[in-house]
């Protein structure tokens, strides 16, 4: 896989930009999830667990302002990356989560 960064704007505030950057767009796509997960952790504070489906993250992901992640499409150091937008994303995430739970 491929050195993989996450470009994050979570409100219409430009403020609110950042970005990550992973060595591999599964652990990008992992981030993502964990960021959904703290998010979510966050606005149900008193919950000892808590549950979610796909239609759950979709919908954190379409919610953003601007998600997008910039794969490389070259050797480690080189300049060429290829931007992916929501759609990929949650394509991606959902193929990454089916390989995880066939592993188990």
């Amino acid at each position: 896989m491929a050195h993989t960064i996450l470009l994050l704007q979570t409100t219409a505030n430009p403020a609110s930009r950042t970005y990550c950057d992973y060595e591999t767009e599964d652990e990008c796509l992992e981030g993502i999830c964990r960021i959904f997960e703290l998010n979510l952790r966050k606005s149900m504070p008193g919950e000892g667990s808590i549950t979610y489906d796909i239609r759950d993250l979709y919908d954190f992901i379409d919610r953003l302002e601007d998600i997008s992640i910039m794969v490389s499409q070259e050797p480690k150091g080189s300049p060429l990356y290829l931007p992916r937008g929501k759609q990929f994303i949650k394509e991606a995430i959902y193929e990454l989560l089916l390989r995880v739970r066939n592993k188990q």
